[in-house]
């Protein structure tokens, strides 16, 4: 949509009384705000008398935005509500079938990783058997005074047959899935104290809970003061 497009609405922010009072206070508290110099103890009252003022037009800008978006908010917030309850039993088959899924995947991967071992282990053996061969040839043939490079030949790389795994994708009417594999990591129920200190991020709500109950120096942490502004209205 470009600015030509754009219909000004009647129903927005701009027609609440609030709004339009409070945009015609915006430039006088600007300049004040913009003329602001904070040296003494009483230049510290008015820039927080100011501040004051400046977070009641926040506090009246936002009530406004309130009241326009909380009836809508409330209708969106029901839809999703019930959308979420009416995917449950659909998702619940799509996680059903998901596991047949995975399980089938597993064992096969599983199924062809040992397969494979087992004739790189064969192979292994069936190569080590030919050494043992030409190594006797060869033996007997220096016994006789014959060089056994002229006659022995060379022992040949081991032919190693592979199980290899189904296509990635999956075609079917409606579509077509791929699948990709990636390491990932969970963490076993209760054994969160396992884990090496190195993978484990500290809790600041528990280091701030301490710090509130009076612990002043923690390793690894700055615990100092924090400047706060409480504002009250007359």
């Amino acid at each position: 949509m470009t600015k030509t497009d754009i219909v000004p609405s009647d129903t927005g922010m701009d027609a609440l009384p609030a709004i339009v009072e409070s945009r015609q206070r915006l430039p006088q508290l600007s300049t004040a705000v913009g003329t602001l110099e904070v040296l003494t103890q009483a230049d510290k009252g008015l820039a927080l008398e100011l501040s004051n003022r400046i977070d009641a037009e926040l506090k009246a800008i936002e009530a406004a935005r309130v009241r326009l978006v909380k009836p809508l908010n409330d209708h969106v917030t029901l839809i999703n509500g019930d959308a979420k309850e009416e995917k449950k039993p659909w998702q619940a088959l799509k996680d059903a079938i998901a596991r047949k899924i995975d399980d089938f995947a597993f064992a096969e991967r599983e199924r062809i990783r040992k397969e494979n071992e087992r004739q790189e282990k064969l192979a292994a053996e069936h190569q080590a058997r030919e050494a043992e061969k030409l190594a006797r040839q060869a033996a007997e043939a220096e016994a006789k005074g014959i060089d056994p490079e002229e006659f022995i030949p060379p022992l040949p790389p081991p032919i190693v047959p592979r199980v290899e795994s189904a296509s990635p994708t999956t075609h079917f009417e409606t579509g077509s899935v791929t699948e990709t594999w990636a390491w990932t990591v969970e963490l076993l129920p209760g054994r969160e104290a396992d884990v090496p200190r190195m993978y484990c991020s500290p809790d600041l709500v528990k280091l701030r809970g301490a710090v509130k109950s009076g612990l002043r120096e923690i390793p690894g942490c700055r615990v100092y003061e924090q400047r706060r502004e409480r504002h009250s209205n007359r």
